[in-house]
C-alpha cells in the first residue's frame, strides 16, 4: 500500500513566494558573485541556476518543457549556465521573483493538483513540482547567503512541506538495475511529519504508511537536517551529536545501502 503526504498547493505557493522574496532580498546584498557557494559553482551561478529553475517548472507544469531526464540533471544545468551568461546576483534577483510569482500564480488557478511531468517518464501531482521548486530556494538560498556570509533560516513548516511534496518523486530515483533482488526496509521519523515506511523490493521503491512492520533501520530526524542532509549541504555528525538525527535498529547501515541505490 502506498501513502501520500502531498501537502496543499496553496500552502507551497505561500511558502514559494515567501521565500522568493527572502532569497531576491539575499541576492540584491551580494556584491561578489565570484565566492564558491556549491560544488564548482560560484554565488553568481549558483543565482543564475536558481532564478532559471522557475521558468522551467512554469513550463514543464504547462506541458510545453522540452523535458530533462531526472538522472542527467547536471548536464541540463552546464548547458542552462553556458547559454546565460548573467552572473550579477542582484540583477537575477529580479528574474528569480518573476519566476516564483509566475509558478505560484499558475498552480494556485489550477484544479485541485492535477498530474504533470517535470521530468521525461515522469508523472507526479503538481504539488510534488511546487515542492521540488521550493526545496531549489531553501537549498540555494543556504548555498548563496553562507557564501557570501549573510543569514539564512530553513522554517521547519517549509522543509515539512518540501519533503512531503517531493515523496511521489522518490521511486522514480531508484537504480532498478542496482536494486535487483535487493530488499530492504527504512522507517523514517521526521519530526512534525507522519512516520512512514520506504521499502525496495524486486526492484521498485515503495513508501508505505507505518504499522508495525518490521524493518532494517529507524530514523529520527529533524527536518531541516534531513533536506540538508539530502542534498549533501551537511554531514551527519554534528547533527547526531545535537540530537537532531538517530539512527537504531537491527541493520543501521542499511541506510547507507539505500542512498546507493537511489540515481540523484
Amino acid at each position: 500500500m502506498t501513502i501520500s503526504f502531498a501537502p496543499s498547493v496553496e500552502a507551497l505557493c505561500a511558502a514559494l513566494t515567501a521565500n522568493a522574496d527572502r532569497l531576491s532580498a539575499i541576492m540584491r546584498q551580494v556584491t561578489d558573485p565570484s565566492p564558491r557557494a556549491v560544488g564548482t559553482w560560484t554565488i553568481g551561478e549558483t543565482a543564475q541556476h536558481v532564478s532559471g529553475a522557475p521558468e522551467y517548472f512554469v513550463a514543464a507544469a504547462r506541458g510545453e518543457a522540452e523535458l530533462r531526464r531526472l538522472d542527467a540533471a547536471e548536464a541540463g544545468n552546464a548547458h542552462d549556465l553556458a547559454v546565460n551568461p548573467e552572473r550579477n546576483p542582484q540583477i537575477l534577483a529580479d528574474r528569480l521573483g518573476r519566476g516564483e510569482q509566475a509558478l505560484a500564480a499558475y498552480a494556485r488557478q489550477a484544479h485541485g493538483d492535477p498530474l504533470v511531468c517535470p521530468y521525461a517518464g515522469v508523472e507526479v501531482p503538481l504539488s510534488a513540482l511546487v515542492g521540488v521548486a521550493l526545496g531549489e530556494l531553501l537549498v540555494h538560498g543556504f548555498d548563496i547567503a553562507r557564501a557570501a556570509g549573510l543569514p539564512w533560516h530553513i522554517e521547519r513548516a517549509h522543509a515539512v512541506l518540501v519533503i512531503q511534496a517531493s515523496l511521489p518523486l522518490l521511486p522514480y530515483t531508484l537504480d532498478k538495475d542496482r536494486a535487483a533482488g535487493v530488499r530492504l526496509a527504512i522507517d523514517l521519523r521526521l519530526r512534525a511529519m507522519a512516520p512512514f515506511i520506504v521499502r525496495v523490493e524486486d526492484s521498485a521503491l515503495m513508501v508505505e504508511p507505518h504499522y508495525r512492520q518490521r524493518v532494517d533501520c529507524h530514523i529520527s530526524a529533524d527536518p531541516v537536517v534531513y533536506l540538508l542532509l539530502g542534498f549533501n549541504r551537511i554531514g551527519p555528525l554534528k547533527p547526531m551529536l545535537r540530537g537532531q538525527l538517530v539512527t537504531w535498529g537491527p541493520r543501521p547501515w542499511r541506510v547507507n545501502d539505500l542512498q546507493a541505490l537511489l540515481k540523484t
